[in-house]
């Protein structure tokens, strides 16, 4: 969908128009006035369309040195939030880094728009003729319901780290709430037609971890107000801030997390301890009836719609699939006859392909209820039928990176990634982040040729790794037999060679012929049956090789090996080092396990025999044509090899800073920096970590001859963390991947180069 951008565009706009005239979707008037505001300061930002609006990249401290251009996304990162449309018919989706209106029935895509920042919040217009987007950066996009380019207002200073927004019932005014490291800004009603902003008074909470859920209700007169402290949720009067109802009493206080209310505003539905729900009175507060559920419904701060009731309200539902910690989401989907509080139907499990995937949204249809998975699959549920099952109704693309599969060309002009739930995607980034080519699950573990034009997956199905020519889609060549690769396989340096493995062996895989040799460890080497290979890294020569085996999901001593071999003149390789290391099946990408010089004459590999064990814990520097130890450093982790001689490490004896290490005489120079999980540059020049101070994202400094630290740029990054950050291997791009599978790339402009 996404290779064919402007006939999507063109089609989708059709296919609404459509749907316009067929009168399955409202009319689109103008946004209408603002609802009344009590005399309250406002402010009017002019509105800006979002194609004028790029992300600010802070300016670099030498000019003459370094710095990042401006950042492209590639892909979209994972589903936020979700809501489907009344009748539906279609469901609009927030993505980390865009919105998109989708075809229920199909999985079809009708637009896509991208945001110049991660979305923190997301809502849908009662009328739905609108959408609205809060971002990181403090601002909110309005988006018409045909996917034309959005208005941007700002709302709020940048760097938010989590917020909310609401539409009004009569769909006049946006209300929006940003929190920040120091706290709460207050909720601000925003008319997206003049651009004027009203600040709601007392309504600032102090604790910044805080997620705040807007609610309105359904007359427009109150707002949801987050519980802070000691201090319970409260409804406050939407024009003065006052308070007209709080959810509990201090010390017994209700969750507003999340809320639902009657449509006649009689009384509010809240999650009530861990035992289900409970319905409210309004205004009295006191309850009407009890919802229960001996596992609870799952509340997850910020997740929206998480209760919901039927347009006819005889039903009221908990969505489930989420819970407090993130991570378990087994929560039963439940529907309670809302006049009795009986349990009417239940998912205990769902099926077993979409086990461990929250719950992004759900919604009535009829006598069913609709249900989009985090992994794009949108399901139908015949609640009323004895023992019902869900049912498959369309599956969304969806493209998360898993960053520990990301792989470039040698070159730099292409990279690829899996997907978190299956795929491959490979980009260009110097064309403006263009997706090139998509495979589908399951295939995995891409492997990219040097020059980007073939791609290695491996197919856990039919065990095979295959080779694909990246122009044509087509394979060129599989193998079978194959084996997975927690980091996938990888091609020599002259693309003429495929090391792989099968039946837990490392193998090389001639591309010329249909030669296959394995590499046999010795049996002095520990290796165990359960162990697989991880990693395999090539010399830059193509005349070594470094194979990583472990044991998934561990990491106990005995578990992890590290082996390098050598080419011999006949063109086989032998093994001729072996070292332990238990973090050999650890996902994280930025683990030096082993790094080549630039002539492939010596290699820098990791010891570590036991987790937490300074017992064998070393660095050592192995020099291939003697074929033995010329160092070994205790309690010290390589960094970057300078050039052929020298080696950028950190060492516990010089308090974890970075210094530079001549491996032929011992000698050091101290120089300014510390190990923080830094990624560095292929010279050794410049070093990157997550940022820790000030904006969020990556920040890219200079190896000195000092104490002093020099930052020569910053890539602004607003996501709540960070999974993986580094460079391409020519040097010309800087990236990082959010935990929420965002990725988000940079060039980089060197002036020395």
């Amino acid at each position: 969908m996404r290779r064919f951008k402007n006939i999507c565009r063109y089609t989708a706009a059709i296919g609404m128009a459509l749907l316009l005239l067929s009168g399955c979707l409202p009319p689109l008037p103008p946004l209408p006035t603002l609802l009344p505001t009590a005399a309250v300061p406002t402010s009017t930002p002019t509105p800006q369309p979002v194609a004028a609006i790029t992300a600010t990249v802070q300016p670099t401290v030498d000019p003459n040195s370094l710095r990042l251009g401006q950042p492209l996304w590639i892909g979209r990162g994972q589903v936020q939030d979700a809501v489907f449309l009344p009748g539906a018919k279609q469901v609009a989706i927030a993505w980390s880094s865009g919105i998109s209106l989708v075809t229920v029935a199909t999985g079809q895509e009708l637009w896509f728009q991208p945001t110049p920042a991660n979305v923190t919040a997301f809502d849908l217009q009662p009328q739905a003729q609108a959408l609205a987007a809060a971002l990181a950066d403090g601002s909110v996009l309005v988006f018409n319901i045909l996917g034309d380019p959005p208005q941007q207002f700002k709302a709020s200073a940048p760097d938010a780290t989590s917020g909310d927004l609401a539409w009004s019932p009569d769909g006049k005014t946006i209300a929006v709430q940003y929190v920040h490291a120091a706290g709460s800004d207050p909720i601000t009603l925003l008319n997206p037609v003049s651009g004027e902003v009203t600040p709601l008074p007392d309504t600032t909470r102090a604790a910044s971890g805080i997620v705040p859920l807007l609610i309105w209700s359904p007359d427009g007169s109150m707002l949801t107000v987050t519980a802070s402290g000691t201090d319970c949720p409260r409804l406050v009067d939407a024009f003065t801030g006052a308070e007209r109802m709080a959810l509990g009493s201090p010390g017994q206080c209700y969750s507003d997390l999340p809320l639902a209310w009657s449509e006649d505003g009689k009384f509010l539905a809240v999650p009530w301890q861990n035992e289900g729900a409970v319905l409210l009175n309004y205004p009295k507060g006191d309850v009407a009836r009890y919802l229960w559920s001996p596992t609870g419904i799952g509340v997850l701060p910020g997740a929206k719609r998480g209760l919901f009731i039927d347009p006819f309200g005889q039903w009221i539902a908990s969505r489930g699939g989420i819970s407090l910690n993130g991570f378990d989401y087994h929560q039963p989907l439940i529907v309670w006859n809302l006049a009795s509080g009986a349990v009417a139907a239940q998912i205990a499990q769902a099926p077993e392909a979409l086990q461990g995937y929250p719950r992004m949204a759900a919604t009535f249809d009829g006598s069913s209820i609709l249900i989009l998975y985090q992994n794009g699959q949108i399901t139908r549920w015949l609640f009323p039928q004895p023992a019902p099952a869900e049912q498959m109704v369309s599956q969304i693309l969806a493209m998360p990176a898993a960053p520990w599969t990301l792989g470039w060309s040698a070159d730099g002009s292409r990279l690829a990634f899996g997907g978190r739930y299956g795929g491959v995607d490979i980009w260009d980034p110097a064309d403006k982040g263009q997706l090139v080519r998509h495979f589908d699950a399951p295939l995995t573990a891409p492997a990219l040729s040097p020059d980007g034009s073939k791609l290695a997956l491996f197919d856990p199905l039919q065990k095979t790794e295959t080779i694909y020519d990246i122009a044509s889609g087509s394979p060129v060549r599989s193998i079978a037999g194959a084996a997975p690769i927690l980091m996938g396989a990888a091609f020599a340096p002259d693309g003429r060679t495929l090391a792989y493995t099968a039946g837990g062996q490392p193998c090389l895989a001639d591309l010329s012929s249909t030669r296959v040799a394995a590499l046999i460890p010795s049996p002095d080497d520990g290796v165990i049956p359960d162990m697989t290979v991880t990693r395999l890294i090539w010399a830059p020569d193509g005349q070594a090789l470094v194979t990583v085996l472990g044991i998934p999901g561990s990491d106990a001593a005995g578990s992890g090996l590290i082996l390098l071999w050598k080419r011999s003149p006949d063109g086989s390789f032998a093994e001729i080092y072996h070292a332990a290391n238990v973090q050999a099946s650890y996902e994280q990408s930025y683990l030096a396990l082993a790094l080549f010089n630039r002539s492939g004459s010596r290699a820098a590999l990791q010891a570590y025999p036991e987790l937490g064990s300074a017992a064998g814990q070393a660095l050592v520097v192995y020099d291939l044509a003697a074929q033995k130890e010329i160092r070994t450093l205790p309690m010290a982790t390589a960094g970057a090899w300078v050039n052929d001689e020298v080696l950028l490490l950190s060492s516990a004896s010089n308090f974890g800073r970075l210094e530079r290490l001549d491996v032929l005489n011992g000698a050091t120079i101290p120089g300014s920096g510390l190990d923080r999980v830094n990624a560095y540059d292929p010279t050794a020049t410049y070093y990157m970590h997550e940022a820790l101070t000030n904006a969020r994202g990556i920040v890219i400094m200079q190896w000195q001859e000092s104490d002093t630290t020099k930052i020569m740029a910053r890539g602004i990054f607003e996501t709540n963390g960070l999974a993986a950050y580094g460079w391409s291997p020519n040097g010309k791009w800087a990236y990082a991947i959010g935990k929420d599978g965002s990725f988000r790339t940079w060039p980089v402009e060197n002036n020395q180069g």
